[in-house]
């Protein structure tokens, strides 16, 4: 039986001292607050024989992960109430005890664990092509409780050796910290810096620029409808998550069956959603929903700058009936999807801000979650997973550690190259073994 057992623990701090301060939160940060932290685990073949040793290995992640928190120093703080700073050292603006959540930046450190595999192989995961093994991944990657927010780091690291040689690097952070594209800046930054190189793109970690000063609930609105809640998993059979892979030519025959302006993600998702809701077998009536997570940077007027290192995401939402998709061409669907994206304009974006700050954060997810039975997407194939190479070679594989809820939809780019993608989901065991025969057949 495969297990991971830890042998060493460190605090990594920053290289150099960040400015002692408090960092404002938005609106869009704390939204997070209750959040799980966010997991991904990478997979790295050993370096050829005359690479490093796993020790020089380690000890380059270590001052690599020093130096790239220098530059990206939220990451070393600890989230605190407004209570707990001194309106001397902090600034009145903090002091005032009005409850809200800030950021001390005190180089705390982030925690980074080292590990080993045993009872398995890597070259038995790579047979598998990095299916999920349980609860193998999941003691790959740190657990964190989300009610330990004021105590924990916001960013835990753990390197697992194989005995081959090869690694799993395990990542969790709070999603108060940072979104999903901050996410992958910051891990290719650090790549970066292993490798001896500039930043790219260096790191903006003032927040500021999501503060309203006069939140308004005559400019706050929410764009969710509140429909009645279906049955999520439609059975009590045991959940399977499955690794969707989509070959560029799928992804370019799914957009030509789409047509119009859609996007490979459009196209994409108006092709999994109506199949995962043929296969649930719905009412007619039953409403159906595709939550999407919007990157908002460029929407933001003026733009946020590319380096924007936080939250910059908002929840939209297509609604239909399960009979309409059923019925529909997949050009309608995907033309439903494409018309809500569209739909995020700035107006959209500043109207969300004003909404969390009038009404508050704290039920913004149940309130875009009650839209009928759902998809929901995460992350993105965009992003640059496969930039994340320490100077050994980048990762093989890059999956999420464990199973998430039924309907979740997490993006990644494919190492088979520009145009392709994988979808990791979970489904009842019967309905994902007939979409993957179902997808690949349509597609």
């Amino acid at each position: 039986m495969a297990f991971v057992k830890i042998t060493d623990r460190h605090v990594v701090r920053p290289a150099r001292p960040s400015p002692r301060r408090a960092l404002f939160l938005s609106a869009i940060d704390l939204m997070c607050l209750t959040m799980p932290h966010n997991r991904r685990l990478l997979f790295y073949k050993a370096p050829v024989d005359s690479g490093p040793k796993h020790s020089e290995i380690v000890q380059r992640l270590k001052e690599a992960l020093s130096e790239t928190m220098a530059h990206f120093w939220p990451l070393a703080g600890r989230i605190r109430p407004s209570s707990a700073f001194d309106a001397e050292v902090h600034g009145d603006d903090v002091g005032a005890g009005d409850g809200r959540i800030w950021l001390e930046c005190n180089d705390a450190g982030a925690e980074l664990l080292e590990a080993s595999v045993e009872g398995i192989s890597f070259e038995e995961l790579e047979a598998t092509e990095f299916r999920e093994a349980q609860p193998l991944f999941m003691n790959l990657v740190p657990w964190i409780d989300p009610s330990e927010y004021t105590t924990a780091p916001p960013l835990h690291v753990q390197i697992s050796r194989f005995d081959c040689g090869s690694l799993a690097l395990g990542i969790a952070h709070s999603h108060v910290i940072c979104d999903g594209a901050s996410l992958w800046h910051f891990l290719t930054s650090w790549a970066e810096i292993a490798r001896r190189e500039k930043l790219s793109l260096k790191p903006v970690n003032e927040r500021t620029l999501l503060r309203l000063e006069n939140p308004s609930a005559e400019k706050a609105f929410l764009i969710a409808e509140n429909v009645q809640e279906g049955n999520q998993s439609g059975t009590g059979e045991k959940m399977e998550l499955e690794v969707l892979r989509f070959s560029k030519e799928m992804v370019s025959k799914i957009k030509e069956r789409a047509g119009g302006k859609c996007s490979s993600y459009e196209a994409v998702c108006a092709h999994l959603w109506k199949h995962v809701t043929l296969l649930r077998r719905h009412p007619s009536d039953q409403k159906v929903s595709f939550i999407h997570a919007v990157n908002t940077r460029t929407r933001a007027r003026p733009p946020l700058p590319a380096g924007y290192f936080g939250n910059a995401a908002m929840w939209v939402v297509t609604v239909a009936t399960a009979g309409e998709l059923m019925k529909e061409d997949i050009s309608v669907t995907a033309n439903r999807i494409h018309a809500t994206l569209e739909s995020c304009d700035y107006r959209a974006w500043n109207g969300f801000l004003h909404w969390l700050e009038v009404h508050g954060t704290d039920d913004v997810f149940a309130r875009c979650m009650m839209n009928g039975v759902r998809l929901r997407s995460s992350s993105s194939a965009r992003f640059n997973v496969f930039g994340v190479d320490f100077g050994w070679g980048p990762p093989m594989a890059v999956r999420c550690p464990c199973m998430e809820l039924a309907g979740k939809v997490t993006f990644f780019p494919s190492p088979a190259g520009f145009g392709s993608m994988e979808l990791t989901m979970a489904l009842p065991a019967s309905a994902m073994r007939l979409l993957v025969s179902q997808l690949h057949m349509n597609s």
